[in-house]
């Protein structure tokens, strides 16, 4: 999982024709380990992935996941419908 690739970044515009009641649905967030997540990757369990690194930490990093949409932990509630609702969502950040 350390390869180094670029993220992407969130896509913007489209919009999400899903009805109203499960766009407000929430869910109790959980943490995750690393080897959690291989475990679950491994059996075939899709996932998207967020990096909420800022700029800076992006940037800077070594590593990169490849795929991960890119977007800031202050603006993930402006791209909610951006979110593919379809499978577990795995947010990281330093």
């Amino acid at each position: 999982m350390s390869q180094e690739k670029e993220g992407r970044e969130a896509p913007h515009g489209g919009e999400n024709h899903q009805d109203d009641q499960q766009s407000t649905q929430t869910t109790e967030a959980t943490r995750v380990t690393v080897d959690e997540v291989k475990e679950r990757m491994e059996r075939g369990e899709p996932f998207t992935f967020i990096d909420t690194r800022n700029p800076t930490a992006w940037n800077e990093a070594d590593t990169k996941l490849p795929g991960a949409f890119r977007m800031p932990a202050d603006e993930i509630e402006q791209h909610l419908d951006e979110i593919p609702r379809d499978r577990a969502v795995i947010t990281y950040c330093t």
